[in-house]
């Protein structure tokens, strides 16, 4: 069997059993900047110009950089578990939960403490407390926020409350490993028209919480109704090195270009929006991480030394990031003006990334080299 990613591998700084691709920290980068500005306020100017235009389509269309994170994660366990697999034999379910548990438990558990208990306790985030503690701690801490999230929006707090995409992607986690070794041993064809049908059936999930109906956030929080991402990530995983290379790179542009422009046509689906905007999404999620690894002009750009670093902290910048946003708003209220919008954004920037690389260093890093000691594939160095 052809090795399943020679043009990424290619790429890819390799140091022993090592193999790290570095554009996908650049990827990270993007998908987490998205998902900030997301959460920002709005900008606060009601001018109707292009550029104003343009910027609040942004902001509004920054969720999409949860589906990059989802394609990009699934893509990346498809890709080194084939590499385990084909090396060894067999894909080692103990280490493999080990390894998950190092790098999210920590820094996961250590926000639900934050959010929950030491916040409240200092006096911030009591607003309906009691029914937060009772409707949503034991699902966050389950692995089942996504859909408490969405049963009780009513008693959801700013500090945790989107730690629910966390879960949804433990979910992925908790089958890929046993799901891996079936793909790897199917044909081509028979992968693919596999991730059509489970797309259908997505879609199929979506038109049901629509119709029957059922609390709306389920559309975007429960798994079984948000496995586009997924689902395209698999299939890139699996397929890359067979349906891409150099002579059609030009039309994976397109696409991508394509899924940004309707994002930003489209920046807030609502109701039957949901059933075509994530696979669109997923698609251009897929595309972007083709031109990452395939591209060298792109990959050059993903691969710049600040996108890296921001990459390789975005799970600090994302736990993190809520809380530093809500601090920043009790320090200087909503912004009224374009000056103040902008003093609020280089704080809360400037505060998450300080608290992400500081938690990096000396918080999740003893994690994470715990993480590469029980690693058969390195994929980043600690």
């Amino acid at each position: 069997m052809t090795e399943p990613h020679a043009g990424a591998v290619a790429n890819a700084a390799r140091h022993g059993d090592t193999l790290y691709l570095p554009a996908l920290d650049g990827v990270r980068c993007l998908a987490v900047t998205a998902v900030f500005l997301n959460h920002m306020p709005r900008l606060p100017v009601a001018d109707a110009g292009p550029v104003i235009a343009i910027m609040h389509a942004l902001h509004s269309a920054g969720w999409a950089g949860v589906d990059l994170f989802l394609c990009l994660s699934a893509y990346l366990f498809t890709f080194l578990l084939r590499r385990e697999f084909d090396r060894f034999g067999r894909i080692d379910l103990r280490l493999f939960f080990m390894r998950r548990i190092l790098r999210i438990y920590p820094l996961y558990f250590l926000m639900l403490f934050v959010g929950f208990f030491a916040l409240p306790g200092l006096g911030f985030g009591r607003n309906n407390y009691g029914a937060a503690v009772e409707q949503h701690l034991v699902p966050f801490l389950l692995f089942f926020g996504n859909v408490s999230y969405a049963v009780f929006p009513q008693s959801l707090a700013g500090s945790w409350a989107h730690l629910w995409t966390i879960n949804m992607e433990e979910h992925f986690y908790f089958v890929i490993p046993f799901l891996a070794p079936l793909l790897y041993r199917a044909r081509l064809g028979v992968i693919l028209r596999g991730c059509v049908a489970v797309l259908l059936l997505t879609a199929t999930l979506r038109l049901y919480v629509l119709i029957a109906p059922l609390p709306p956030d389920l559309l975007w929080t429960f798994t079984l109704c948000r496995l586009d991402p997924f689902i395209a990530g698999v299939a890139l995983g699996i397929a890359l090195p067979a349906v891409v290379d150099k002579s059609n790179l030009a039309i994976v542009a397109a696409i991508v270009a394509a899924t940004v422009g309707l994002l930003l046509a489209f920046p807030t689906p609502a109701g039957g929006d949901f059933v075509w905007t994530y696979p669109v999404v997923a698609l251009g999620a897929a595309g972007m991480l083709v031109l990452a690894l395939r591209s060298r002009r792109a990959g050059a750009v993903f691969s710049l030394r600040p996108l890296r670093w921001t990459g390789r902290i975005s799970y600090g910048i994302y736990v993190y990031h809520m809380v530093v946003i809500l601090a920043v708003r009790e320090l200087l209220g909503e912004p009224a003006s374009i000056v103040a919008w902008a003093m609020y954004l280089t704080l809360a920037a400037g505060g998450t990334l300080a608290l992400a690389a500081l938690s990096y260093r000396y918080f999740e890093r003893p994690f994470l080299i715990l993480k590469a000691r029980r690693s058969r594939i390195v994929s980043r160095p600690a």
